[in-house]
C-alpha cells in the first residue's frame, strides 16, 4: 500500500509542478523574511487540492456536470484575479524602496516617526526612511509583522484560487473532449 501510495504522490506532485510553473506569474513577496518556505507550502498546499480535485474529477465527470465544473471554474478565475490584484495593491502599500532594495513597512508609525513627519514636512516613504536608520523605528514591529502575515495569506490565496482555475478548466475541457460537442 506504501508503495502505490508513492507513485501516486509522484504522479499528483509532477502535476502540481507543472500546475506552479503555469502560475510564474504569481512569486512569493521578495520583502518576506520566509520567502522560501512560503514558496514550498505554496507547492504542497497546490499538491493537496490537486489531490482533492482529481478525486472530485472521478465522482463528477459525467456530461451533466459540465455546466457546474465551467461555473466552478469562473467564479474562481473572478475570485483569483480579484486576490491578485488585492495582492499586488497590498505589497505595493507595504513596501518602500530603501537604498535600492524593497523593504518591508508597517502600518503603525511610531511616536518618533510620527515627530519627524510633523516637524520636517515628509512626504514620502523614501524621505521618510532616510531619516532613520532602520525600517523598525519608524512603523511598529506588530504592525510590520500583520503587512508580512496579510502579503503571505494573500500569495498563498491567490495560488490556489489560480491552480483551482486551471485544473477546473482542465477537468471541462476533458469532459468536452471525451462527449458529443452538444450540451
Amino acid at each position: 500500500m506504501l508503495e502505490r501510495a508513492k507513485r501516486h504522490w509522484s504522479t499528483l506532485t509532477q502535476f502540481a509542478a507543472f500546475v506552479m510553473l503555469q502560475l510564474g506569474f504569481l512569486r512569493p513577496p521578495e520583502v518576506v523574511k520566509g520567502k522560501d518556505d512560503t514558496a514550498l507550502l505554496a507547492r504542497f498546499i497546490v499538491t493537496v487540492v490537486v489531490a482533492l480535485l482529481v478525486i472530485a474529477g472521478v465522482i463528477w465527470s459525467k456530461r451533466r456536470h459540465l455546466r457546474s465544473w465551467t461555473i466552478a471554474a469562473t467564479v474562481m478565475l473572478v475570485a483569483a484575479c480579484a486576490m491578485f490584484i488585492r495582492y499586488r495593491e497590498d505589497q505595493r502599500a507595504c513596501t518602500c524602496d530603501l537604498r535600492g532594495k524593497p523593504v518591508l513597512i508597517g502600518t503603525v508609525l511610531t511616536d518618533q516617526a510620527k515627530i519627524d513627519i510633523a516637524t520636517n514636512k515628509v512626504s514620502t516613504c523614501a524621505e521618510l526612511i532616510d531619516g532613520f536608520e532602520s525600517v523598525d523605528e519608524i512603523w511598529t514591529s506588530d504592525s510590520i509583522a500583520h503587512a508580512e502575515t496579510l502579503l503571505t495569506i494573500e500569495y498563498l490565496s491567490a495560488v490556489v484560487l489560480f491552480a483551482l482555475v486551471l485544473l477546473m478548466a482542465i477537468h471541462a475541457v476533458s469532459i468536452v473532449s471525451r462527449g458529443s460537442t452538444t450540451l
